[in-house]
């Protein structure tokens, strides 16, 4: 639990600085980082094509990839117009919220980055798994048009972040919405399932409704006339799967067998009690 904490803040920290990215180099400042696509894009007849993670994308062929703190293969940063307009795409650490409990969070930490209350952010829910939040604000004396097209899709979420110092709010909008039309999933069908059982060979547990297992996922082949997942692991997990609120989404339930502990059973938990609370 503590690597996912762990995560969920440097999550929390992209959100706080993508604003960093508008006030960033200008062409002349970064020539090596904007003067070509990196291997993640190629050029299309329509734009720049930008594979991400398990997603992949045409971007308008004038931005170029530029660089930033947490460049990587879930989050790529683009930019045009000599650094004034930024475009980050980025792939969400996994959450078990629902998608408005996520969209909650990350108005939040939107709040939190920019001169803007919580209550200025537009959101609007284009239907179930496509939302979009906009604002204006100001960071570092800059007036900043601010937009995020948030994307769920096989329990996956894709996020589009634009800032531009000069473009409208509408020509944004305009531009991230063409972006997310050619948004395409290319990872595994993600597997949907009620009322089940996960099994190994020492524990037989129900995921009832409201909860899931991630290890559903890994499943080679499910059995239809059976409810029973069973899964070649010593380890258990269960999460809620659509949580009322985002840190709720991070928590889990565990249960392994602990093999060869010859230890009391006491002092092994306050051990591990310690890490957790590290």
């Amino acid at each position: 639990m503590r690597e996912r904490f762990k995560k969920l803040r440097v999550f929390t920290s992209i959100l706080l600085i993508l604003a960093l990215a508008a006030c960033g180099k200008k062409d002349s400042d970064n020539k090596d980082n904007t003067a070509s696509q990196n291997d993640s894009s190629s050029n299309t007849v329509n734009g720049t094509e930008l594979a991400i993670g398990d997603f992949k994308l045409t971007i308008d062929g004038s931005f170029l990839q530029t660089s930033g703190k947490y460049d990587g293969d879930d989050t790529k940063y683009l930019g045009k117009n000599g650094g004034r307009t930024s475009l980050i795409v980025n792939i969400p650490i996994e959450n078990h919220a629902s998608h408005e409990a996520t969209i909650a969070f990350l108005c939040e930490n939107i709040s939190a980055g920019y001169e803007v209350a919580v209550s200025d952010i537009s959101q609007e829910k284009i239907d179930d798994d496509h939302y979009y939040l906009a604002r204006k604000g100001k960071k570092d004396g800059k007036n900043l048009n601010c937009a995020l097209y948030q994307i769920f899709t096989q329990g996956s979420q894709l996020s589009l972040y634009e800032l531009d110092e000069e473009v409208s709010a509408e020509d944004i909008r305009a531009e991230l919405t063409g972006m997310a039309q050619t948004v395409e999933y290319t990872g595994k069908a993600f597997i949907e399932k009620d009322n089940y059982y996960i099994s190994n060979e020492d524990f037989k547990i129900k995921v009832n409704e409201g909860f899931e297992s991630p290890q559903l996922q890994e499943a080679s082949s499910i059995d239809p006339s059976s409810d029973t997942i069973v899964i070649d692991s010593n380890l258990i997990s269960i999460t809620y799967k659509n949580a009322d609120t985002f840190n709720r989404g991070d928590f889990y339930f565990k249960i392994n067998v602990l093999k060869d502990q010859d230890g009391d059973i006491a002092e092994i938990a306050r051990e591990k009690g310690k890490y957790f609370l590290s």
